[in-house]
C-alpha cells in the first residue's frame, strides 16, 4: 500500500526525493529544485511517496504539484526505478487524491498515458 505525505527540505526523505529528480529528468526538463523551494508560495507542495513493506515504510517516489483554486497541476512525479512496474504509481496516484479531494489533478504531455478517472489531461498526447 502507497500512502503519500508532504514534505519540506528539513525532512529525512528529501535527500531521497532529490535524488530520484535528478535521476529521473533529464537536466534540460529540470528546474533548480532548491532554488525553487526558496522561492515558494503557497500552494508548492512536495509530496513523498512511501511503500509498506511489512511494518516498514519504504521512500517509492514522489509529485511535485502546484495547487490553485480547485486545480493541482503535476509538474513532476516518478516512482523510483526499483519500485517500477508493481502499479505503484497508479496507488500513488490514489494516495494523492485522498490528499487532495475535491480537487481537479492534471498533467501534461508525457503524463497523458496516466490519466484515467479524477484527472484531467491538460494538453494532447504528443
Amino acid at each position: 500500500m502507497v500512502t503519500g505525505r508532504i514534505i519540506q527540505r528539513d525532512d529525512p526523505d528529501f535527500a531521497k526525493l532529490s535524488a530520484l529528480y535528478r535521476e529521473a529528468f533529464p537536466e534540460n526538463e529540470r528546474l533548480d529544485l532548491e532554488r525553487s523551494i526558496d522561492k515558494w508560495t503557497e500552494g508548492n507542495d512536495l509530496i513523498v511517496f512511501d511503500e509498506a513493506e511489512g511494518n516498514v515504510k519504504a521512500f517509492a517516489g514522489f509529485v511535485w504539484l502546484l495547487t490553485k483554486g480547485d486545480l493541482s497541476h503535476i509538474l513532476y512525479f516518478a516512482i523510483a526505478e526499483e519500485k517500477r512496474g508493481r502499479g505503484l504509481g497508479s496507488e500513488a496516484l490514489d494516495a494523492l487524491r485522498k490528499l487532495y479531494p475535491g480537487k481537479r489533478i492534471i498533467a501534461d504531455g508525457a503524463m497523458n498515458h496516466i490519466i484515467d478517472d479524477g484527472f484531467v489531461a491538460s494538453l494532447s498526447k504528443p
